[in-house]
């Protein structure tokens, strides 16, 4: 656990310094001003500190000799980094894609920040690109205008027969959950345990083809939409889904009423 606490520590401070580069001679002080504290090797069970950071390749990356020993993140760390923050890039877009040569514009657009390549250990943002897992994101080759451009989107994919069946019905289920809420809509993270609790089972995405719960609902935009409510956020029937359920409700009310019409001052209260 302290080792892992301990890495991510390294992680953060170092993609805060330029090129996420730092002489190994300031790495404890670098350390205790960054974090409030002292760096102590005992406690990951080593004597140098050498050693512990040798014991982290896959995050931690030691060049250099001497004086010129430096400290940088390793390229699995670099990919790792660089492809969250690409898909923070690519969520932040209507459409969740953009135009590779947009890439810098859209960068200092999501991260308040001009883009230096060289943060991520390469020189060249294809060098990078090529690296990023499969299924992550989509690249296609686009001619705009006179030049040819690359089109980067989220990876999507294709939903089987069985799981859009099974997404349609998800559609209903959420109505029939949000019809029961107040103001026909609930707190993003309250919806698990509030369709476990209405319909006796689990809401598993994955049964829809879907990784996350963001994703399934973005695949029922004519049902619900997420609605940022100060720091909440709030899955909503959408409008012609509210008048929907709203005129089913007066609906049945005029149905159980001895006169088979009420006031609408009596639907108000």
């Amino acid at each position: 656990g302290q080792l892992i606490t301990f890495t991510r520590e390294i992680v953060d401070m170092l993609k805060t310094l330029p090129g996420c580069k730092l002489a190994f001679y300031k790495f404890i002080p670098r350390y205790h001003h960054h974090f409030g504290k002292q760096c102590r090797v005992a406690d990951y069970g080593y004597t140098k500190l050498k050693d512990l950071l040798e014991s982290l390749p896959h995050v931690i990356q030691i060049i250099g000799e001497g004086a010129k020993t430096f400290i940088t993140l390793a390229h699995k760390a670099q990919v790792r980094r660089f492809t969250n923050d690409l898909l923070k890039m690519l969520k932040n877009q209507p459409e969740k894609q953009f135009l590779l040569s947009s890439f810098s514009l859209v960068f200092e657009k999501t991260f308040f920040k001009p883009l230096s390549i060289y943060d991520y250990g390469v020189c060249h943002l294809t060098d990078i690109l090529t690296d990023i897992p499969e299924n992550t994101i989509f690249t296609e080759d686009v001619n705009e205008a006179t030049k040819s451009d690359t089109m980067i989107s989220v990876f999507r994919r294709d939903q089987t027969q069985e799981e859009v069946m099974r997404t349609r019905g998800f559609a209903k289920e959420v109505v029939e959950l949000l019809r029961h809420s107040p103001d026909l809509s609930i707190c993003f993270n309250k919806f698990i345990p509030a369709y476990h609790q209405h319909f006796g089972r689990q809401c598993r995405v994955g049964s829809y083809g879907m990784t996350k719960l963001i994703e399934l609902f973005e695949a029922i935009p004519d049902t619900v939409e997420i609605r940022e409510d100060g720091e909440e956020r709030m899955v909503q029937l959408t409008k012609d889904k509210m008048i929907w359920v709203v005129g089913e409700q007066v609906e049945c009310v005029v149905k159980t009423s001895r006169a088979r019409c009420v006031a609408l001052v009596e639907l108000e209260e």
